[in-house]
């Protein structure tokens, strides 16, 4: 919880580091009261225990999260939370072997390869941590059909993929068809992103709405979406990818599905 919040540009409670991530007196149950310089970092740090709880059953189970994101002002600097604020003999529930027990029952991601990972990470909406937990790699998907010539090869009408989110948005191998549709929302800035190592490329950020079927498709892959995705209901995500020319991927984006005959022949809404 400690690299987490480390890794999210986390502040300690106003209350203290001893408030911030701690055990109530008699209680068995984690308690995290963080501070974050702006709604969007506390929102990634939702993600994150979202993803977690995504892949761990026993995680997912306890997990009670409020939502709501609350904003306070404050007067002075609070703390910035390290990983090595983390003192596991301080408390006998949390030993350091309770890190080696989760390890040996979830793969680490570190032992997985997906090949061309930085590059591809910019072209897709999953998180790529999760990706290689899944022991899957990124699959090409072309958002006009590679039987269109002229955009066949067209490095901005692909983007990358986990094997089973690939299924979704082609609608191959599914009962149900396409499961998730992207849509144009708009241009960010131009920004100089890392495509290989140590080699930088000024690329525009595209924006784009997920919209899923169902709620529960929506519920299950939601989570898994990559740091800086944003919840708008229970049926999309606002997300980004990088093109290298963002006129060529808007076009390609709008011509991948008619989006609104989509939404509109959905005959079933799964409501849990």
């Amino acid at each position: 919880m400690y690299k987490c919040a480390q890794h999210c540009l986390a502040y300690h409670s106003l209350e203290g580091p001893q408030r911030s991530i701690f055990y109530e007196d008699g209680s068995s149950d984690l308690l995290i009261r963080l501070l974050f310089a702006s709604r969007e970092k506390a929102e990634i740090f939702q993600n994150e225990l979202f993803s977690f709880a995504f892949l761990h059953a026993h995680f997912r189970q306890k997990l009670s999260m409020n939502k709501h994101i609350t904003e306070v002002e404050v007067l002075n600097q609070p703390e910035r939370v390290f990983s090595d604020d983390y003192i596991s003999a301080d408390n006998d529930d949390s030993p350091e072997m309770s890190l080696n027990n989760l390890l040996q029952i979830s793969p680490s991601a570190s032992v997985v390869t997906i090949g061309k990972s930085v590059g591809c990470a910019l072209q897709a909406l999953e998180e790529e941590r999760i990706v290689r937990q899944f022991d899957s790699k990124w699959y090409k998907c072309h958002l006009i059909s590679a039987t269109n010539k002229k955009y066949e090869k067209d490095p901005d009408n692909i983007i990358y993929a986990s094997h089973n989110f690939h299924q979704l948005l082609d609608g191959l191998n599914t009962s149900a068809g396409v499961g998730v549709a992207l849509k144009f929302s708009g241009f960010g800035d131009d920004e100089a992103v890392l495509v290989e190592e140590n080699t930088y490329e000024t690329r525009r950020k595209v924006f784009v709405t997920i919209l899923f079927r169902d709620r529960d498709i929506a519920a299950l892959y939601g989570p898994i979406l990559k740091t800086g995705t944003t919840k708008m209901d229970d049926y999309s995500y606002h997300s980004f990818l990088y093109a290298r020319n963002g006129e060529t991927m808007k076009y390609c984006l709008e011509q991948k599905y008619a989006i609104d005959s989509w939404l509109e022949d959905l005959t079933s809404v799964s409501e849990g």
